[in-house]
């Protein structure tokens, strides 16, 4: 087809898809593969024939745009260009001419209209990471935790919006195994990486962090692994892209029993969650801390009654002069009856830095 294509004598043909590969494995697990996501297939066939109306100096700068970066915008002039190609050829045009200007082979990822999360193929605006070393492994697991921690915010918030009080859910509390292809922009200043969920059934989430004033928040994310699979076993109102299953199945069944004390006890990035109740008076309340080498902490809230919210003031114990936390502090945060809410991450700035260690009170 492309063959006869170019052989057309007064006709340019533009072939183009969407996006790039999106769930494949090459695109789920390589680092080339989620470049390749926003780099969508084109092809554009300028036949010998149209290339001599156009005359050399069209044809040398057709040429040098062979290299460009490009978006759907530039397509749209060139195709406006061609539409009125008499003006083209006479030089009486403005500088919206696509793949006819000879400034648009000079421009890089910063001049195209594109989404902010995307990823452009100028590698020069991108540092990779290497969790081979020490303190990028942990300035990476105290975003990861703090990731693991809102995602699954946001799944209670969506399952609660039907019922007040969830005793029985089908999708599963997000558990945080490991993380990887760490890519920091260095234009936006945002981190860019994937957080491994379950050890069964892995499942992969692509995120974006920024970070600004030392605090964290989730500018982006996607599950970047199929999961369509799990559409008829989720539950009614949760988003399919946050929802995990114990098994897949062809029929919608009855919503399993939720087991807190399951979630409450959950290895996340290696380490072990530790619950301990916080007031005498009121059993219902633990907080539950992850250390990680006393580099990392991690910090939520339970609440096991089965009625009553909880309203609690958080703050830090002690100087913060030598962590970094990711969400500011002091603050106030409602755990709703029989769930878990999360709190806040901390990432410590100095090897002899003491324990993080929070302060809560209830308030009325």
């Amino acid at each position: 087809m492309v063959t006869n294509l170019a052989k057309l004598n007064n006709t340019v043909t533009i072939l183009w898809s969407d996006h790039g590969a999106k769930t494949t494995q090459y695109a789920i697990d390589t680092m080339a593969g989620k470049f390749e996501t926003y780099d969508a297939f084109l092809l554009v066939l300028f036949p010998n024939a149209v290339l001599k109306i156009l005359g050399e100096k069209l044809k040398t700068v057709i040429l040098k745009n062979q290299k460009a970066v490009v978006s759907p915008v530039d397509l749209h002039a060139t195709v406006l260009a061609l539409s009125n190609w008499k003006v083209l050829l006479e030089g009486n045009h403005t500088d919206q001419l696509g793949l006819f200007s000879d400034k648009t082979w000079r421009r890089g990822c910063e001049s195209l209209s594109v989404r902010d999360y995307s990823l452009c193929k100028c590698v020069q605006y991108y540092r990779f990471l290497d969790l081979n070393d020490r303190k990028a492994f942990f300035d990476i697991l105290w975003m990861a935790e703090y990731v693991i921690g809102t995602l699954n915010d946001r799944l209670n918030m969506q399952l609660q919006q039907k019922n007040d009080v969830v005793f029985s859910r089908n999708c599963q509390w997000l558990k945080g195994v490991s993380f990887r292809d760490v890519i920091y922009d260095k234009k936006l200043h945002r981190y860019i990486f994937d957080v491994l969920v379950h050890n069964s059934n892995t499942q992969v989430f692509n995120v974006q962090v920024q970070q600004q004033h030392g605090r964290l928040s989730l500018f982006h994310w996607q599950r970047t692994s199929v999961y369509r699979d799990f559409d008829t076993y989720k539950d009614s109102g949760v988003s399919l892209e946050l929802c995990i299953c114990n098994r897949r199945k062809k029929q919608k069944t009855h919503a399993e029993s939720y087991d807190i004390q399951e979630a409450v006890r959950s290895n996340i990035f290696g380490a072990k969650s530790v619950a301990n109740t916080v007031f005498k008076e009121d059993p219902c309340l633990a907080l539950i801390e992850r250390n990680h080498e006393n580099e990392v902490f991690a910090f939520s809230i339970v609440n096991y009654c089965e009625v009553r919210h909880r309203r609690l003031h958080i703050a830090r114990n002690g100087s913060s002069d030598v962590w970094r936390v990711s969400n500011t502090l002091p603050m106030n945060i409602t755990v709703v009856a029989y769930s878990i809410t999360f709190a806040i991450s901390a990432r410590s700035i100095d090897q002899g830095a003491r324990r993080f260690k929070l302060i809560l009170t209830k308030i009325n």
